[in-house]
C-alpha cells in the first residue's frame, strides 16, 4: 500500500529493503500491527530522475539494472513504480530465500529450528566488491533461471 501511495505521488523511494522496512507485529493475536518505510534519503520526484543520474547512492543489490549501470534512456523512459517494485521483489526473494540476496561469499547461517544445522551459501547476488556491473549480470542471470533457483535455493550443507 505503501509503494501504491508513493506511485499515486509520482515519488520513488529509491531504497526499498528490509532495513528500510518496519514491522509492529503482535506475537500473542500474531496480528500484523503496522508496516512503515523509513530513510527517505534517496527519495526523488519521477519528473526528476535526471538528479539520480548523479547520486546513486541505493543499496546496489535492491536496485533494478538500469539503475545499476546508470543507462540514462532506460531511467528516463522507466514507470514511476518500477525502481521501487523491483527493490520490492527483491525483498520477497529473500523471504523465499531465507537470507539476504547480498550476502557475502561463503557465508554460515545458523538456522531457527535446527540449531545444529548450519547454512552455508551466498547470496544470490553477492559479488566481490559490489562491484555493480557484476551484481546486474547476477540478476539477470539469477531471473533467467529463476526456477532453478528457487528449487536448488537452500544450498544446505549440515557442518
Amino acid at each position: 500500500m505503501v509503494i501504491n501511495y508513493f506511485n499515486l505521488l509520482k515519488v520513488v523511494h529509491g531504497d526499498i529493503k528490509p532495513d528500510n522496512i518496519l514491522i509492529d507485529y503482535d506475537k500473542d493475536s500474531k496480528i500484523l500491527k503496522d508496516i512503515k518505510v523509513i530513510d527517505f534519503g534517496t527519495t526523488y520526484i519521477h519528473s526528476n530522475k535526471p538528479r539520480i543520474i548523479a547520486t546513486n547512492v541505493a543499496t546496489p543489490e535492491y536496485c533494478p539494472h538500469e539503475q545499476l549501470v546508470l543507462n540514462r534512456n532506460m531511467l528516463m523512459n522507466s514507470k514511476e513504480w518500477s525502481h521501487d517494485i523491483f527493490s520490492l521483489g527483491v525483498v520477497f526473494l529473500e523471504l523465499i530465500l531465507g537470507w539476504p540476496v547480498w550476502m557475502s561469499m561463503k557465508s554460515r547461517v545458523q538456522c531457527l529450528y535446527d540449531s545444529n544445522l548450519e547454512i552455508i551459501t551466498t547470496g544470490i547476488f553477492s559479488v566481490p566488491l559490489r562491484d555493480k556491473a557484476k551484481i546486474k549480470e547476477r540478476q539477470i542471470k539469477s531471473i533467467e533461471n529463476l526456477d532453478y533457483l528457487l528449487d536448488n535455493a537452500m544450498g544446505i550443507k549440515a557442518s
